[in-house]
């Protein structure tokens, strides 16, 4: 557990650390400058056995340009039981280029590692196949430095093979919808 506290805690800075590189200060009336969110809601997951979930996460982002932006995104899922009675949850850990359209609006594309955790014959097995995907949004300005908006996003995640004392597992691949509200505040 130790561990596993040490690699979130080194995944959030990471964000933080890219959110804050900015190439252009904010200029007035543009979305440019460096950004930090928290969102949450729920997805579903295709895979085999497997049920919705809640969905938290982080992300940040710095612009390249008004319309432009880079950054990464961290995304745990809450623990669910499937229809086996079998454990499944996941979190996704990437990077995303992000292009912002007219009056808020964006289009993300993703790319990064995926943890899956599942419990195949009562055994705990961790998996970590690679996803892809997109995700498209809308931030709504509360304030010169803070907005809300929400996000939907499809990401793929490819079959993946472990070993656990012996055994050989195999996850199949699947792939997750989430809808989520975001809260983003501008640095």
């Amino acid at each position: 557990t130790v561990k596993k506290g040490i690699s979130i805690f080194l995944q959030l800075l990471f964000i933080l650390l890219v959110s804050c590189l900015s190439v252009e200060g904010w200029a007035e009336g543009e979305s440019t400058g460096s950004q930090a969110g928290i969102l949450f809601g729920y997805s579903v997951p295709d895979a085999q056995n497997s049920n919705p979930h809640r969905l938290f996460g982080v992300k940040g982002s710095a612009s390249f340009s008004p319309n432009l932006r880079m950054g990464g995104y961290y995304y745990v899922s809450g623990t669910e039981v499937g229809t086996a009675a079998v454990k499944f949850d996941y979190s996704l850990h990437g990077i995303e280029g992000i292009l912002r359209l007219a009056d808020g609006s964006y289009l993300g594309l993703r790319a990064g590692i995926t943890k899956v955790r599942t419990a195949p014959s009562g055994k705990n097995v961790i998996f970590s196949p690679y996803h892809y995907g997109a995700a498209i949004g809308y931030d709504y300005a509360l304030t010169s430095w803070v907005s809300m908006g929400y996000e939907g996003s499809f990401v793929y995640v490819e079959k993946s093979n472990t070993t656990s004392g012996g055994t050989y597992y195999s996850q199949e691949d699947f792939s997750v919808l989430s809808f989520l509200i975001t809260l983003q505040f501008r640095l």
